[in-house]
């Protein structure tokens, strides 16, 4: 599968760590998505998936494919592929809130269409800074324009990530941003580079195996939180090789870490 979407899965140029903007300081993770052509993926992504399957496999694979952009408030993925450019960023606030999306804006009244869809009748529109924001007209969803950029997911959400970028206060400039970015090498063609902030691992993993009790332990929560908001943010990268997709993660507690703060979620608490 992966050597049929090559031609249009594999980016011009690796991820452009710079473009940030809308990525709040305190965001929990941040996933960037570079394509060479958007709405051909798509195509050959339906095509694809439809070459392995029978008939009726490949009938009811295709609600399951526009089902993939759903979440985000878009229910014509073909349409978003074609109204945006290569780029794509989503954006979460903790680990199980609703992501923001962020897209080039190429095609701003198919966008609009289609924001419109989720919004309703009459979104009501505010002007936030440079953005106009439209908001549901029936509960907290939201979608915005700036610059060449289009914005959609829960309206205090995307308020952030619009005041990120008019503040000038992104993930970009803080130190934990800025000790993983010198372990990406940004020449590789990557399809997906995500960060996110690794202090549950952390904290797990010192927990889990902490010789006192918890409440002495707990003494030391102040520094101990002090500590782990300067560790690196853990990296995931997904690249595209001969025919296979490759991932690779990078964390400052590996994967000891991560066993920790599924085995023993409860130190977390």
């Amino acid at each position: 599968m992966a050597q049929k979407l090559r031609t249009s899965i594999t980016p011009d140029r690796g991820p452009d760590l710079t473009n940030l903007v809308f990525v709040p300081s305190d965001a929990h993770s941040v996933s960037l998505y570079q394509l060479h052509d958007s709405a051909g993926f798509w195509s050959d992504l339906n095509a694809t998936v439809s070459s392995h399957a029978d008939v009726i496999g490949s009938i009811a694979v295709r609600p399951m494919l526009k089902s993939l952009l759903k979440s985000y408030g878009i229910d014509d993925p073909e349409a978003f592929a074609r109204a945006i450019g290569n780029r794509l960023q989503t954006i979460r606030f903790d680990e199980s809130s609703p992501s923001v999306l962020v897209a080039d804006a190429f095609d701003r009244p198919a966008l609009r269409n289609l924001a419109s869809r989720r919004l309703g009748k009459d979104p009501k529109s505010e002007t936030v800074g440079d953005a106009e924001l439209l908001l549901s007209s029936s509960d907290n969803w939201s979608a915005a324009f700036v610059g060449n950029y289009f914005l959609i997911g829960p309206a205090e959400m995307v308020r952030r990530c619009l005041s990120a970028q008019s503040q000038k206060q992104s993930l970009s400039s803080t130190e934990p941003f800025r000790k993983s970015q010198n372990h990406v090498d940004v020449s590789l063609p990557m399809i997906a580079l995500t960060f996110t902030k690794d202090q549950r691992s952390a904290i797990s993993f010192v927990e889990a195996f902490s010789h006192q009790q918890r409440s002495a332990f707990a003494t030391t929560g102040a520094e101990i939180d002090r500590a782990t908001n300067t560790l690196p943010l853990a990296v995931s990268a997904t690249i595209l090789k001969e025919s296979s997709l490759e991932w690779s993660a990078r964390s400052s507690f590996g994967i000891g870490g991560l066993l920790a703060s599924q085995l023993f979620p409860e130190s977390y608490k």
